[in-house]
């Protein structure tokens, strides 16, 4: 999020992304098979292709500010984060996703036995087709277990 929003400041396209450590703190008694699966993972593969949500079209990278609007954007998130409402915002992002992510967020901290389905719920107003969505979603069965 914080690479788009800087590409969109500075009017450039968003890159790739990629994260490395040179410290991670993974233990053979802990974690080996976590160690294997994601060394089968590593980069260079196109294992991912088929299971990757982007290639697969199962979803799309949806632009955090499609309108450029930084400022307009900027008044919206700091509007909604004081306030918490979205009525009479004008991006997108704030009121397709981000008001929905915070939503889903409040109903699981709640701690009700319903919490992961009361939280898809809110989740599955957002468009189908939405990175955030798909994301909250799988964040959130991984705690269904």
């Amino acid at each position: 999020m914080l690479q788009e929003y800087l590409a969109t400041m500075i009017g450039c396209s968003v890159g790739k992304y990629w994260q490395v450590t040179n410290n991670l703190h993974l233990y053979l008694d802990k974690h080996e098979k976590f160690m294997y699966t994601m060394a089968d993972k590593a980069f260079p593969s196109d294992q991912y292709q088929d299971t990757c949500p982007y290639a697969s079209g199962r979803v799309k990278s949806l632009r955090l500010i499609p309108s450029r609007a930084v400022a307009k954007f900027d008044a919206d998130v700091a509007m909604f984060l004081d306030e918490g409402m979205t009525l009479g915002m004008n991006d997108w992002f704030v009121r397709k996703i981000a008001n929905y992510m915070m939503g889903a967020i409040r109903v699981y901290k709640e701690g009700k036995a319903d919490r992961v389905s009361g939280a898809l719920e809110l989740l599955s107003n957002m468009p189908p087709e939405s990175d955030w969505r798909l994301a909250g979603e799988e964040w959130l069965r991984r705690r269904d277990k």
